[in-house]
């Protein structure tokens, strides 16, 4: 190991090595969340609630891997400055990895804007849920196909250039997550039954009518009580 001047010198002396120590460093504050993807829609008031709940995590992640992103665009001038193989493939990487999480987690919150603004119809007859699922297609409008374009670019030039390396394997493992969601319908049954009325639900329908004979027999109990003699 080298005395720690050293390091701080090489940091110092080249921005790109700079910022990504510092993003590096900045991770440990990122947490990476597991976004909702089933949403309960027996109507479109439950389902705008539902969204709006998955929404406040989901906003606050992606202003994070913004804030990445930004840190790592200050070093992309001296990106090509970088002169030893494991500083360029440790910057692509780091830049390729943010731009794909970012334009999962920008994209899902446009996704989700748009559906509550404008419900889907279910097509299928007795769906009730949707659910979001990766796809290859780029959904949430230019500005999230610009993000995933760049984290393409990026990771796809740490395959070609560092080929059998880790740095390669993470790349590949990142392009092999799709950077796009398409919204799928479902029928949920226990959404189904938990939203269930009395005219279809059976279990209702018993509660019901066990509840109607307890109403009758306090009724008929208050008739026969004698009231004491004043």
């Amino acid at each position: 190991y080298r005395p720690i001047k050293f390091y701080e010198e090489q940091l110092a002396s080249n921005r790109a090595k700079k910022v990504l120590v510092n993003t590096a460093t900045s991770t440990h504050q990122t947490r990476v969340i597991s976004p909702q993807l089933r949403f309960n829609a027996p109507n479109d008031n439950v389902l705008r609630q539902e969204i709006t709940e998955a929404q406040k995590p989901a906003a606050v992640y992606d202003y994070r891997l913004h804030q990445m992103e930004l840190m790592l665009q200050e070093g992309e001038k001296d990106r090509e400055k970088l002169t030893t193989p494991r500083w360029r493939a440790s910057f692509d990487l780091a830049m390729g990895r943010v731009c794909a999480l970012r334009a999962r987690a920008y994209g899902y919150n446009i996704v989700l804007a748009e559906m509550k603004s404008t419900p889907k119809s279910f097509q299928t007859k007795g769906s009730n849920a949707w659910r979001l699922v990766p796809s290859k297609e780029i959904a949430g409008g230019p500005q999230v196909r610009k993000v995933a374009k760049k984290a393409q670019e990026y990771l796809t030039r740490v395959i070609d250039e560092h080929q059998g390396t880790p740095w390669a394997m993470l790349a590949e493992r990142e392009l092999g997550t799709p950077l796009g969601w398409e919204w799928q319908e479902y029928r949920d049954a226990s959404a189904a039954a938990k939203n269930g009325n009395g005219n279809n639900n059976p279990n209702l329908l018993q509660l019901a009518e066990e509840e109607k004979k307890k109403q009758m027999q306090k009724k008929m109990a208050e008739k026969k009580r004698v009231k004491p003699n004043l």
